[in-house]
């Protein structure tokens, strides 16, 4: 279940249906990728304690290098400076000054590091999808992030 704030006008509920719909397609879902996915090191920014330690774990057991987790985007946007990264997995609703839309937006541009959006908030996400390779709703799954990470070395 998406929360698009169905209260707004349908054109624009459409247009982030629509975004959302367009950046989760090109990758069928029952498909294996045709080689191991590359180890690639990560930039992990999620607030929720829980979350952020289950997508660690699944990150490093599939042979990912992960720096982080944070919960802060001032922290993970220092941290990003001391780092090469090959991506970064973002929730959108942080805590601190500073959300992760912004924080995508930064990365992006001083560092060129994709970014892939992990979000219950769909809307917002939906909103920014130029921003990210893929976008990833809440609740997901190891699968949801696998494939989400194929999008991104796919570039």
């Amino acid at each position: 279940v998406y929360d698009l704030d169905v209260d707004r006008p349908l054109e624009a509920v459409w247009r982030d249906l629509r975004a959302v719909l367009v950046r989760q397609t090109g990758v069928d879902p029952d498909a294996t990728p045709a080689a191991p996915l590359a180890a690639l090191t990560l930039l992990v920014v999620e607030d929720d304690p829980q979350s952020a330690l289950d997508l660690t774990e699944t990150l490093i057991e599939a042979g990912h290098s992960v720096v982080g987790p944070f919960h802060d985007a001032d922290a993970a946007e220092a941290a990003a400076g001391l780092h090469v990264l090959d991506g970064a997995l973002l929730d959108i609703n942080l805590s601190g000054a500073t959300d992760g839309v912004t924080l995508a937006a930064r990365l992006k541009d001083r560092w060129g590091v994709p970014v892939i959006f992990l979000s219950g908030d769909i809307a917002a996400a939906a909103r920014h999808a130029e921003l990210a390779r893929a976008i990833v709703s809440k609740p997901y799954g190891r699968r949801d992030v696998a494939e989400a990470l194929v999008r991104l070395s796919a570039g």
